[in-house]
């Protein structure tokens, strides 16, 4: 059975939905594997957040979870600039990243027939297995 060491979770944070992040947690916490957050400050969407640091990263991401869903976790946070799917498969050579869990983004069926949206990007762009979880 497969049984990922390390996930990454990458995360936009100009959202305010993270009801599924407990889930991926959960998971994590269940195959006992270390967890990655990553956010990837993308050209495409004009730099929205130039100054972002981990540090940010991680204080967002607490404030959105419960602080049960950490317990027993080995968790690291990172962000970093460029293209989401070249830095996400760069994040994930680099650290050995297993598996990839991400919240699934609901878009409507005009805009998934112009764009691909960003689950569709970073599934593209890497060779290890994704789990997307439905809001």
């Amino acid at each position: 059975m497969f049984n990922p060491d390390t996930i990454l979770i990458p995360v936009e944070i100009d959202v305010d939905d993270f009801g599924w992040l407990p889930t991926a947690l959960q998971f994590a916490r269940r195959v006992t594997a270390d967890v990655h957050f990553l956010y990837v400050n993308d050209p495409q969407a004009g730099y929205r957040h130039p100054t972002l640091y981990a540090d940010d990263l991680e204080e967002k991401i607490r404030a959105a979870v419960d602080a049960k869903e950490f317990k027993g976790l080995k968790v690291d946070f990172a962000t970093t600039k460029g293209g989401l799917e070249g830095r996400v498969k760069a994040y994930c050579n680099e650290h050995k990243i297993d598996m990839i869990v991400t919240g699934h983004k609901h878009h409507s069926r005009f805009y998934g027939s112009i764009f691909d949206t960003s689950d569709e990007e970073i599934i593209d762009a890497v060779e290890i297995p994704v789990l997307v979880i439905p809001k």
